[in-house]
C-alpha cells in the first residue's frame, strides 16, 4: 500500500478531496529534506559529530546548532512556552562500533547538547544516559538497521514521560 499512497493519482484525490488528509509519502520525504540512513563519506554522514578530535566545519555546525537553540528559546519564552530539548541515541554508540574505533566517543553527541542546554538554560531529557544504563540497550533497537524497535520506542517514551511528569507535580 505505501507504493499506493505515493505513486496513485486516485489514491492522492481521494486523500485530498474526499478524506481531507495529508499524510505524506515516506518515500519522496528525502526530496525535500535531507536527512542519514549511515552511508558513510555523505555529507550527511553521523560519525563526524562522534569524533574525538573535532575540525572546523564541526566546531562550525555546533556554533549553528547553538545559535539556532538561543534563538528558539528566546521565541519559546517571548511566546509562553516550555522548550525542552531531547535527543535520540543511536545504535552505534551501544554496540561496539565506537568502542573498536579510538578516533570516536560515544555520548559525545549528547554532551554537546546537553552544555547548549545548560548554557541556555534549557531543560534536556538524555535519553542516551537512560538507554547505558540498561544491561543490554542494543535490544532497544531494530536487528537489520539503526532504528528503534518497539521497545526502543518504549523506552524513549518512558525517559519523556517520566520528565513531564516531575514537571507536572
Amino acid at each position: 500500500f505505501w507504493k499506493l499512497s505515493n505513486y496513485s493519482c486516485f489514491y492522492k484525490y481521494l486523500q485530498k478531496k474526499v478524506f481531507y488528509t495529508r499524510y505524506g509519502t515516506f518515500d519522496m520525504l528525502n526530496e525535500k529534506y535531507r536527512f542519514n540512513f549511515g552511508k558513510e563519506d555523505e555529507t550527511s554522514w553521523d560519525r563526524p559529530l562522534f569524533l574525538k578530535t573535532s575540525f572546523s566545519e564541526l566546531d562550525e555546525a555546533w556554533k549553528l546548532y547553538r545559535k539556532l537553540l538561543k534563538e528558539t528559546k528566546e521565541l519559546c519564552d517571548n511566546n509562553n512556552i516550555q522548550l525542552v530539548v531531547s535527543s535520540i541515541p543511536f545504535l552505534m554508540e551501544f554496540d561496539e562500533t565506537m568502542n573498536k574505533d579510538s578516533n570516536m566517543q560515544p555520548g559525545s553527541v549528547t554532551e554537546q547538547i546537553s552544555s547548549s542546554c545548560t548554557a541556555e538554560r534549557t531543560p534536556y531529557i538524555n535519553l542516551y544516559e537512560q538507554f547505558k544504563k540498561d544491561q543490554n540497550p542494543i535490544r532497544f533497537f531494530r536487528r537489520d538497521d539503526a532504528h528503534f524497535n518497539s521497545r526502543g520506542h518504549e523506552a524513549a517514551a518512558n525517559g519523556l514521560t517520566g520528565y513531564f511528569k516531575d514537571v507536572i507535580r
